[in-house]
Formats: C-alpha cells, structure tokens, sequence
C-alpha cells in the first residue's frame, strides 16, 4: 500500500477564488499538484484535514476524477465540546498543551482515515504540513504502509522542511 501524504498551509486549501493573487498563485498550484498525483498514483481515496466550513479543492478535484473522498479530522462539533485551551499566536506551538491536543487529532485522523480504506492500494492523505510528521509515522509504524511525503509551503517553496523531516521518500517535485 502507498500512501501520499501532501502537507500543506492551510490556505491553499480552499477551492474559492482568493482576491491576493499570490494566494490564487499557491492555490491554482496546490490544485495541480494534487491532480497530477491523483493522476500519476493511480490514488482510490483521499482523506483530508480542513475546517469543516469550506468546500476544498481536494474534495472538488476527488469528484472528478471519481474519487473516494472523507475529512478525517475531529468533526467540529466534537472539538468545541472538548474546550481546547486557546493560544495567542505562535506560543501555542510551544505549548505542551497544545501538542498534546495536535497528537489526540492526529491519532483520530489516522484512524478515521484507516477505517475509510476499503483495500484501496493507493490513497492520499491531505493535512496541515505540522500534521505531517505524526502522520506519517503512524501510517509507517502502525500500517506498515509505503509513505511518500511532500511539504507544500506557502509561495510555491516546495522542500522537505522541518514538518516534513521523518518521511522517507521525497516526491518528484
């Protein structure tokens, strides 16, 4: 089984137009790289992390290319029950609060994204690029899966950077 992981800002995510052009650059290739490894892997489902609130791109370009598409994060109704402590600014990524709650996220979305498997052979998985190391390393350690990671930061500047550091593979791109 391969398992493509694409973690990402957020922001690219949606699949509204942006007025910053910049913005609508990042997203028009988010877009692209999405569908060409849809493409390119042959991939028969795709879980993904996003606000609930938003039609994503990845949802849109799943429909076409027919698909099987599911959002693996806690549902958002869940998580304003839980009362999650918040955090100004970059200090939550400090916080061992705050890592705490991004590992309970982590493990559910690797387990929902399990249980959406259905065999399939080649899947996707979108998220957070934060989220990316976690994920990774359950689908390596706990599914045994062959994981392809890619970073795709803001601004077209595509590495394996410090969210992406524990994937094995590195992507053509």
């Amino acid at each position: 089984m391969v398992v493509i992981v694409v973690g990402c800002d957020h922001d690219v995510q949606s699949k509204h137009h942006a007025d910053d052009p910049r913005i609508e650059s990042d997203r028009r290739y988010f877009r692209d790289t999405v569908a060409d490894l849809i493409h390119r892997y042959a991939v028969k489902y795709i879980g993904e992390e996003a606000a609930w609130d938003c039609v994503t791109a990845t949802q849109g370009l799943a429909q076409e290319h027919s698909v099987r598409y599911s959002r693996i994060d806690i549902p958002k109704e869940a998580q304003l029950q839980i009362n999650v402590r918040p955090y100004p600014g970059d200090s939550a990524r400090i916080s061992e609060y705050w890592l705490a709650w991004q590992l309970v996220r982590e493990w559910h979305m690797y387990k929902t994204f399990c249980a959406h498997l259905e065999g399939a052979q080649s899947t996707m998985v979108v998220c957070g690029r934060y989220h990316a190391p976690g994920i990774i390393n359950l689908l390596t350690t706990d599914l045994g899966a062959e994981v392809l990671g890619l970073c795709l930061r803001v601004t077209h500047s595509i590495e394996f950077h410090d969210c992406c550091e524990r994937s094995k593979n590195a992507l053509p791109y």
